[in-house]
């Protein structure tokens, strides 16, 4: 089972000073890692019935219209560790200096599709350019079919798992309406995150640990610093 819901928070704004990341890491909760999540995809595809599924355990049949940005978070445990994930949903006609501010800094992007409209399948490859202009280059994506609970599906899972492949990125399908596999899609988003996150640390103190190889080379010893860098690192995951 996902994380317990201790705490969520959800925002509407569409000024970009709402994009400020400062205030959302101040929190009563004590949380290891951050992973911020944005969710894009063609209009009524169910970016915002995903948000709220998320942040409210909540679904409407009506359809939910974005304004501009929607902001929510909630925390999610692991074995070892808490996590607060960050979720964003945008309305599909954002400004590019809007869009470029919700990219920024993002930990992983959700590209949904309709498994019941083939128009909204057809248009990934367009999301992952934009995805790829926009966001960093160690953004996780996740191509994710939306609405696997309606009867009349046009794009197979299998379809949508060869693409994913194609295009290099994982793959995943849902019901916000049901709930059904989306707790197992941030579940795995968070897993991911925490080992990105690791894999960086033991890189990091890896170039480090060369580094200060190099300056002992040189009769200067930093050795130490980095020691008690890695013991800190290993008490961390």
């Amino acid at each position: 089972m996902l994380g317990n819901l201790e705490e969520t928070n959800t925002t509407t704004s569409p000024l970009l000073s709402a994009f400020n990341d400062d205030h959302i890491r101040n929190s009563s909760v004590d949380f290891d890692f951050i992973c911020k999540t944005i969710i894009v995809g063609d209009s009524a595809v169910g970016k915002s019935s995903l948000y709220q599924r998320f942040s409210s355990d909540t679904f409407s049949d009506s359809h939910i219209t974005t304004e501009s940005v929607e902001f929510g978070f909630r925390f999610i445990d692991t074995l070892n560790s808490r996590c607060k994930v960050q979720v964003w949903d945008c309305v599909t006609s954002a400004s590019k200096a809007i869009m470029n501010s919700v990219y920024k800094g993002s930990n992983a992007i959700i590209l949904l599709y309709d498994v019941t409209n083939k128009d909204s399948f057809a248009s990934i490859e367009d999301w992952l350019l934009e995805i790829r202009q926009y966001a960093d280059n160690n953004a996780m994506v996740y191509i994710v079919g939306t609405k696997i609970d309606l009867s009349n599906r046009v794009v197979s899972q299998i379809q949508g798992e060869t693409l994913a492949e194609k295009l290099g990125v994982d793959y995943w399908e849902l019901s916000s309406k049901t709930s059904e596999e989306v707790d197992g899609l941030f579940f795995k988003i968070v897993a991911n995150q925490q080992d990105n996150d690791a894999s960086a640390l033991n890189s990091s103190i890896e170039n480090s640990s060369r580094y200060a190889s190099t300056l002992s080379a040189s009769g200067i010893d930093v050795r130490a610093s980095f020691a008690e860098k890695k013991e800190q690192s290993d008490s961390t995951f």
